[in-house]
């Protein structure tokens, strides 16, 4: 009997046909503005999309105008529009303002993680040349801005990170946020391989392997009430974890590092039930971060709480507390070009097979079947017949 645990071919179908289609009624995009469009990357170049504001600075509860809209008057189908606090104040999360004034039949507000600032998608793909849009900036001064937009045009086309600035009127008097992304140190250390079962618990893949000779694998220690877990895979875009209470991908509580490209970012989400999609959460609960990208690896050192908690699909706050029981998942793959965004997997995510006590210094090793090949080689075919299944929707 294999010691370890693929996620079932009918959960895998269901997240493909969710992410193979391109939400023409709004993208749940929140923290994570690229597009889930299967085989499409953002265009390169410049944009012919542009986000025009009525000013270059603002002052508190003041109202800006803004134009979306294609130097060529192109139409477009999709929308998401962000405002938040400029790289330079370490906390890029955080939604700034409210978007007070918008075309309803064609743009809805998005609730994001119980949150009452808002960010704008689109809730149809009915083609549009121009939305007119007032967004009211907060109370407080809270420092420059950059609004921040991706306009899809169609399945196949789009264009990410449309940035524009907003600066504020003041330098001072400025409210800080309310925490700061943790920043991803390149110094990283190498990993005790030889402790586990001694120092450390390990879950490693597939069987046989200890350490840099496996496919993926993730260490963990614990101190007092911090949780440290060193992770790496053979990847070229990001490597997950993730904490469940039972052997199907949903209703998880996950921290990926992901590249963009240029750079390693970490990021915590949680998988709603159904394996829909991966809903990023604030990075608040995560610290102390190593990472670095060596010889087609990602590797990964990150310290989290004991208790945590997730924001679920519904709004509902859940609580994490890592010293219960929890099935390890994993998950590694691609990331589409210049994006720290999650895509496909390389392999069919392993579960481990039974619930794992996170204190117990122990190793669970993972096998692999000619059974459980033969369903990766089918989800792989399922993945190509979903995706085009729902190319018609744009």
């Amino acid at each position: 009997m294999d010691d370890y645990y693929i996620i079932p071919l009918s959960l895998i179908i269901a997240s493909l046909f969710t992410f193979g289609s391109c939400f023409p009624g709004g993208a749940p995009l929140c923290l994570m503005n690229h597009p889930h469009h299967k085989f499409a990357e953002s265009q390169a170049g410049l944009s012919p999309f542009t986000v025009t504001l009525s000013s270059s600075t603002y002052n508190p509860r003041q109202n800006i105008n803004i134009i979306v809209s294609a130097n060529d008057q192109r139409e477009f189908k999709g929308l998401h529009l962000t405002v938040h606090r400029a790289p330079n104040s370490n906390n890029t999360e955080q939604f700034i303002g409210e978007f007070i004034m918008y075309p309803e039949e064609k743009l809805k507000l998005l609730t994001c993680l119980a949150n009452s600032q808002k960010p704008l998608t689109h809730k149809n793909s009915d083609p549009v040349t121009s939305v007119n849009i007032t967004w009211m900036a907060p109370e407080n001064n809270v420092g420059d801005l950059i609004f921040e937009a991706t306009v899809v045009e169609n399945f196949t086309t789009f264009w990410y990170g449309i940035r524009t600035p907003l600066d504020s009127a003041s330098t001072s008097n400025v409210v800080a946020p309310p925490y700061t992304i943790p920043p991803v140190k390149t110094m990283f250390g190498p990993v005790n391989w030889p402790g586990c079962g001694k120092t450390k618990g390990c879950f490693l893949f597939p069987d046989k392997c200890s350490g840099l000779d496996c496919m993926a694998a993730v260490t963990y220690t614990v101190k007092g009430d911090n949780y440290t877990f060193e992770m790496f895979a053979i990847a070229g875009g990001y490597v997950s974890l993730g904490f469940s209470s039972d052997k199907l991908m949903g209703d998880d509580d996950t921290i990926s590092c992901v590249s963009d490209g240029s750079k390693l970012h970490i990021q915590h989400g949680y998988n709603p039930p159904g394996v829909k999609y991966n809903i990023r959460q604030y990075t608040k609960n995560v610290h102390d971060v190593e990472a670095k990208m060596d010889d087609g690896k990602i590797f990964c050192r990150f310290t989290v709480p004991r208790v945590h908690t997730v924001v679920q699909h519904d709004g509902a706050v859940k609580e994490i507390d890592l010293s219960q029981n929890w099935f390890l998942l994993m998950a590694w793959g691609t990331t589409p070009k210049g994006a720290a965004a999650i895509s496909k997997h390389q392999h069919s995510p392993v579960v481990s097979a039974t619930k794992l006590r996170l204190s117990y210094k122990a190793i669970s090793r993972v096998t692999i079947s000619a059974a459980n090949d033969v369903r990766g080689r089918i989800s792989l075919v399922c993945y190509v017949l979903a995706t085009f299944m729902f190319i018609y929707l744009y």
